[in-house]
């Protein structure tokens, strides 16, 4: 018999071509072989932006602009040799009618100071020395002046009017305090399950009675009261596990209280802020949103890049939400404070941002950020940080520079390993087309092999040849510049169907 022989044709490879026209925000969550490489799956130091790459935020020099015009730079905490622990906005008018808002700082040595927004530097407090828990600010209007209650962890209110400081001996020790119905609410130092509240229209005045102050004991598995806040006519008290409901009316007889979450995970206390009617909050590394009454996980994908918030502390600033936590790494270097891969930070590595308007998402790595100040006076209104390394006796203000000071900030983002939606296909990726304002470093990946190549940065898209085979991909953008502007990539795939190339 004659033998016959089979000749197979290879069928000839297809171009494809993949195109990221607007990035998309943040997902860092695992196993996401299908997913988009428009978006990040790591990222630090940068903003994405009306599906643009641009540079992140950047920390500068805490410079404002008065009313009349002049450049004032905040003063620091460092001629007492001390860092700064917690900080305050005292608004305030003079009996003459003229504004007066003070700065007000708890330093590391637990001592109270302030500073006039508008001029000179901190100046030293007579008040005594906090108890290690601190003291918590208040303001309020009182006896006809705009004062500030500085109250005590240790017991005893401080009132301050801007001149002089009256104390009030009789205050139990309190640790976060809130006003609701002119009433100041405060959970117990000592007893974490019981929440204070003063006599109507008297802050100062804590002796139980009938139709004056008071106290509830939370007997519940709810956990310790972390803090208190007044929102949308209640009083809601955030406890370790839980959130609890007081309405709480002028005749405390009238009072009622009602749980409203509950969670396994932990609630950060300096991450609870509100915005527009909702409250955000951390429990655990999970970002609730929260309405009065329902809570609702949000933006699991931006927040697992946090590898957790013992220390988190979050602010509201001009329709943003600031959270700074200590966010995860990758054997990697984000400059700034950070020198090495093995520094590790004081307090929070970085914080994310996002805008609650856009959906945009901003993240800084490579300070110690140890808490958020919004400074609104007059015509001033900036966002300061302070710090919790060796920069803790200065703050920051929070600017889109892309530098630390003037140091500069490596800038990474990362996509997903994808197989682009394609099982059945060997791919060699040929070319990677960038439009990019200024310079950055792209490497590509595909199964593994590598390839950085440099995009010089102009109005026109850069060509830049890779030719590497398998069959997921990858990319990865980095720069040290301060600044950063990636309007879109395209890849361009010669394809062909696995049989075929095996």
């Amino acid at each position: 018999m004659r033998p016959i022989f089979r000749r197979e044709v290879l069928p000839e490879r297809s171009r494809y071509n993949y195109k990221i026209t607007a990035f998309q925000g943040v997902n860092a969550q695992k196993d996401l072989t299908s997913a988009s490489l428009n978006t990040a799956n790591y990222c630090f130091n940068i903003t994405i932006e009306d599906g643009k790459l641009l540079n992140g935020p950047g920390i500068n020099t805490p410079e404002v602009v008065l009313e009349d015009g002049t450049a004032r730079v905040i003063p620091s905490l460092t001629p007492y040799v001390v860092g700064i622990r917690k900080l305050h906005l005292y608004k305030r008018y003079s009996q003459s009618g003229a504004r007066d808002d003070r700065i007000i700082a708890l330093g590391t040595d637990r001592y109270v100071y302030q500073a006039r927004v508008s001029q000179g530097d901190f100046e030293r407090l007579a008040v005594p020395r906090a108890d290690s828990s601190g003291v918590s600010f208040c303001n309020y209007y009182f006896n006809g002046r705009d004062v500030l209650l500085i109250v005590s962890a240790a017991g005893g209110m401080n009132v301050y009017d801007g001149e002089s400081c009256e104390s009030y001996p009789g205050t139990p020790a309190l640790k976060s305090v809130c006003m609701h119905y002119e009433r100041l609410f405060g959970s117990d130092a000592v007893n974490p399950c019981r929440l204070h509240f003063s006599k109507d229209l008297d802050p100062t005045n804590w002796e139980v009675s009938a139709d004056g102050a008071g106290y509830i004991d939370f007997m519940d598995d709810g956990g310790a009261i972390v803090k208190v806040i007044s929102f949308k006519d209640y009083i809601y008290i955030f406890r370790e596990n839980s959130i609890v409901r007081l309405a709480a009316y002028a005749n405390p007889r009238d009072y009622s209280v009602s749980k409203v979450f509950s969670t396994s995970e932990y609630i950060a206390e300096n991450s609870i802020v509100t915005q527009n009617g909702t409250v955000f909050f951390m429990a655990g590394n999970f970002l609730y949103s929260f309405d009065g009454y329902t809570a609702t996980r949000m933006l699991s994908g931006v927040t697992a890049l946090v590898e957790n918030t013992v220390a988190a502390t979050a602010c509201c600033f001009k329709d943003k939400l600031y959270i700074a936590a200590r966010l995860k790494t990758d054997n990697d270097i984000a400059g700034g404070d950070e020198t090495s891969a093995a520094t590790v930070l004081p307090y929070n590595n970085g914080f994310i941002s996002i805008d609650l308007m856009t959906g945009g998402v901003s993240v800084f790595r490579g300070a110690s950020i140890r808490g958020f100040f919004p400074l609104v006076s007059d015509s001033i209104s900036e966002l300061m940080v302070y710090f919790g390394n060796h920069r803790m006796g200065y703050l920051g203000k929070i600017t889109d520079s892309g530098n630390l000071f003037g140091i500069p900030l490596n800038k990474v983002w990362k996509s997903p390993v994808s197989n682009l939606g394609s099982l059945d296909k060997v791919k060699t990726l040929r070319r990677v087309y960038v439009s990019s304002r200024y310079g950055i470093d792209i490497e590509t990946a595909v199964d593994g092999q590598r390839k950085t190549l440099r995009a010089r940065g102009s109005d026109k898209p850069d060509m830049l040849p890779v030719s590497l085979v398998g069959e997921s991909a990858s990319l990865k953008i980095s720069t040290q510049n301060d600044k950063m502007c990636v309007s879109s990539v395209t890849f361009e795939f010669d394809t062909i169907r696995r049989y075929n190339a095996d």
